[in-house]
């Protein structure tokens, strides 16, 4: 009987788990879309402005969501400029290293890091060849972040 009641319980908790495991990934899935949202306002606001200098409410009014939403994923409006410094990084990266994996030569996988590189460090004022949105004002942000908090900015260049 014990052997029984054994696999009774394996059974329950097996559809148990399944059930929690559905349920949590569409949570899961809803939460990263209202996250993307959030950035993707956010970095609107940085694209339009070209400053950081914007409120949780715009951002929140552009991505029609919730204040109460908002605060569910962030701390606050740094959280949030460290989410998208967190977000410029990756993109960055990823791009360097596929300019470099598409290359199969030491010599040339340096000359594309180096080109990509440079196409991403291209000074003021020309039009950018890489990344989705302006940095600059994040690059601003990291400098300050850098004085106030120069772990959290190790952590994101991590």
């Amino acid at each position: 009987m014990a052997k029984l009641d054994e696999g009774h319980e394996e059974s329950a908790r097996g559809w148990r788990q399944r059930a929690v495991s559905k349920s949590l990934t569409a949570a899961r899935s809803r939460a990263e879309q209202r996250i993307q949202g959030i950035l993707d306002a956010a970095f609107a606001l940085i694209d339009e402005r070209g400053t950081t200098q914007f409120t949780i409410q715009e951002v929140v009014d552009r991505s029609k969501q919730s204040l109460r939403g908002f605060y569910q994923y962030f701390d606050g409006k740094d959280e949030l400029l460290f989410a998208l410094l967190e977000e410029s990084i990756r993109e960055s990266f990823d791009d360097l290293c596929s300019a470099v994996d598409a290359e199969s030569k030491p010599l040339e996988r340096l000359r594309a890091f180096t080109i990509r590189l440079h196409e991403w460090c291209e000074p003021l004022g020309t039009r950018r060849k890489r990344g989705a949105h302006n940095r600059v004002p994040l690059s601003e942000f990291s400098l300050q972040l850098a004085l106030k908090d120069p772990d959290r900015l190790v952590a994101a260049m991590t």
